[in-house]
């Protein structure tokens, strides 16, 4: 298992861009970032500990790098950009928050879609999709569905375009 001091004697962290750099070290330079893009666009990377190599997202190493300790739950990049791994923009929350801070699409707001000639309105609460109704025009939608968010505690950026 890795530990906070490992990975200090290994690394050394970049708060300001938010990027882990490997120390001297056999196969790499240093200085080099550590990591590279998974198929989910996060940084990822390789680590060999006692002729084991296991995987590891590397916002989740900075995680332990900063507060020595693996996070409890999931890391959320709180302004939906998944290589940005500055302490101030990851926290550590249970799979349902982390869902409360997706990213939208386009102009689309998330849980408002058009049946017919109206507008339902659908938001997740406690791993159910609970419905809030029908409404005549799209602007009467989204202001339901944003005032669930607020009621359900979702994070302020939820449902955002990222620009």
């Amino acid at each position: 298992m890795i530990n906070q001091e490992m990975l200090k004697e290994r690394y050394t962290y970049d708060s300001e861009n938010g990027t882990l750099h490997h120390k001297k070290k056999k196969g790499v330079q240093e200085g080099d970032v550590v990591g590279c893009y998974d198929r989910d666009g996060y940084l990822a990377t390789l680590i060999n500990f006692n002729n084991k190599r296991k995987g590891y997202r590397v916002h989740r190493l900075v995680w332990m790098f900063v507060y020595g300790k693996m996070p409890e739950g999931h890391i959320d990049h709180i302004n939906h950009i998944r290589d940005d791994n500055r302490i101030e923009n990851l926290r550590d929350v249970a799979p349902i928050e982390n869902s409360r801070n997706k990213l939208g699409v386009g102009n689309k707001v998330m849980g408002v879609n058009k049946i017919k000639n109206k507008w339902s309105v659908t938001i997740g609460v406690k791993n159910n999709n609970t419905y809030l109704g029908l409404y005549d025009t799209y602007e009467e939608a989204v202001l339901v569905r944003k005032e669930a968010e607020i009621k359900h505690n979702y994070h302020k950026n939820h449902g955002r375009s990222q620009s």
